[in-house]
């Protein structure tokens, strides 16, 4: 039996992030409700803003290169910033992440 990360952990937030998500987020979200939003692009960015604004206790909405589900409604807060060089962006650690 499949039990999704919503079901044993309910206020848990979850975001996708890959190519295939970029090119087809808002049908995904549309269709998926224990998907509570999507990094587009390039996203290693993002998502280490996202995972900060919840440790910090903080709102990770208007974070640009997210979208995200709130009551039934997608909100895109636009692409992100554009990273020249990826190797400049710190690696995540499992520390930051849990």
């Amino acid at each position: 039996m499949f039990f999704g990360i919503k079901e044993v952990l309910p206020n848990a937030k979850t975001f996708l992030g890959g190519v295939h998500q970029t090119i087809f987020l808002e049908p995904i979200l549309w269709t998926h409700p224990f998907i509570d939003g999507g990094c587009i692009g390039e996203a290693e960015k993002t998502f280490l803003d996202v995972v900060e604004s919840v440790e910090k206790g903080k709102s990770f909405r208007g974070l640009k290169g997210l979208v995200v589900v709130v009551n039934g409604n997608i909100y895109n807060y636009g692409p992100p910033e554009i990273v020249e060089n990826i190797d400049e962006l710190p690696p995540y650690s499992l520390r930051l992440i849990k």
